[in-house]
């Protein structure tokens, strides 16, 4: 899953360098979601929700989409069992174009390692 990544770094793909440049060449590429291909759309959201699963404990769970506070397709997000909060992968991939500052993955990661209790 990871080597289709562009940017990543092979033997550590979820630290925050490797987020930064999968962040980086993957704005390069889109604008917004709108047009994105939907399988390309779900290969970064499965490599960002394995690394929240690898990283933090973390189960993928099936968002309904008046959860999401949308009508339309459900979603996907990380529960974990030490943390209450629900990360939305599909709201990940939104942010970071809506963004565009390439740092926005990192920062979820970063987030969930000051406030994952021990």
């Amino acid at each position: 899953m990871t080597a289709r990544i562009p940017g990543i770094d092979l033997e550590d793909p979820w630290m925050d360098e490797s987020l930064r440049a999968a962040e980086a060449e993957f704005l390069k590429g889109f604008a917004h979601a709108n047009g994105m291909a939907t399988d390309v759309f779900e290969e970064y959201q499965m490599y960002l929700g394995e690394g929240l699963i690898r990283a933090f404990e973390g189960r993928w769970a099936h968002l309904p989409s008046e959860l999401l506070g949308e009508t339309g397709q459900a979603g996907r997000g990380i529960a974990y069992r030490r943390m209450e909060p629900v990360d939305i992968t599909d709201g990940m991939i939104g942010f970071a174009l809506a963004e565009r500052s390439g740092e926005w993955w990192a920062s979820v990661f970063r987030s969930n390692r000051e406030l994952m209790p021990d």
